[in-house]
């Protein structure tokens, strides 16, 4: 989103676990990834996978 009202980033918070907003320092993103990951190979490996 580019320039999101506040209506528009309260439905992306909804809809997905992390929200960047930018300008931000390089590592925030990398921290995000980490933490998106994170969360992923946890559900997998609750499920199995």
């Amino acid at each position: 989103m580019f320039k999101a009202s506040g209506d528009e980033l309260s439905a992306a918070k909804k809809q997905h676990r992390v929200i960047l907003k930018a300008p931000t320092k390089n590592q925030s993103f990398l921290d995000a990834i980490d933490d998106a990951l994170a969360v992923r190979f946890a559900a997998a490996a609750k499920v199995g996978g």
